[in-house]
């Protein structure tokens, strides 16, 4: 289960990893926070609130660090 407290985390402290522009719910990105663990969160902003679309612990088998598609460097947050 993700908390509620680590989905405000991913919005207040985390990075965009990918945006969505041409989305059907409207323009919206795929954020990344990692505190004890990755999270990723979809939201889409809306005229008086940011909607939440899902909210998920990415699968990070490959063993490596997440990083993002502008930084070789891990994501801010993670601990080795």
């Amino acid at each position: 289960m993700i908390t509620t407290v680590e989905v405000e985390k991913v919005i207040e402290y985390g990075e965009i990893i990918e945006d969505y522009p041409e989305d059907a719910r409207g323009k919206s990105c795929l954020m990344a926070y990692i505190d004890h663990r990755p999270v990723h969160v979809v939201c889409t902003p809306k005229d008086e609130y940011l909607a939440i679309i899902t909210a998920y612990i990415p699968d990070l088998g490959c063993g490596k660090p997440p990083t993002t598609p502008t930084s070789p460097f891990p994501v801010f947050g993670y601990s080795y």
